[in-house]
């Protein structure tokens, strides 16, 4: 069963067998896929964000709007969804269990550790630690100057 799209503007009825047909359809009527969405198919609060209530992007006639504004309120909503978060550890679970995976991850880890990296990282750690060592030795308690 394919789904057919009907053009819901006065008079006209036409029938199409994709969204994208009846998109180009729309600039007959003198309006964009955005416009005839708005006013024909759009549902109360369809193009707001569902987390923060902003506004979100148009995509198309066929999907409509986004559901979030940013990819920051799609990541709370996931978080929050313990679906996601169970089809997530699921989906990791299985990809751990691949070998082909756990190698390519074991390469990306060596490429990101670097010896040049580790050094840079145990240099400003060491300089954060001497930093702390000296504020320490140098406070209002043990100085009587201040």
């Amino acid at each position: 069963m394919t789904l057919k799209y009907i053009c819901q503007v006065e008079g006209c009825g036409q029938e199409f067998d994709s969204s994208r047909s009846m998109a180009n359809h729309c600039h007959m009527h003198n309006m964009t896929p955005e416009q005839y969405y708005r006013k024909y198919l759009m549902q109360p609060g369809e193009d707001c964000c569902k987390v923060c209530g902003k506004p979100t992007k148009y995509k198309s006639l066929g999907t409509g709007f986004t559901s979030y504004c940013s990819m920051k309120c799609k990541m709370i909503a996931q978080h929050k969804d313990p679906e996601f978060a169970k089809a997530n550890s699921d989906r990791m679970r299985e990809r751990r269990r691949d070998p082909e995976f756990v190698k390519a991850l074991d390469e990306s880890k060596k490429l990101w550790w670097t010896p040049e990296r580790k050094m840079a990282i145990k240099g400003y750690r060491q300089e954060f630690l001497e930093k702390q060592r000296i504020a320490k030795t140098h406070n209002a308690e043990n100085n009587p100057i201040l």
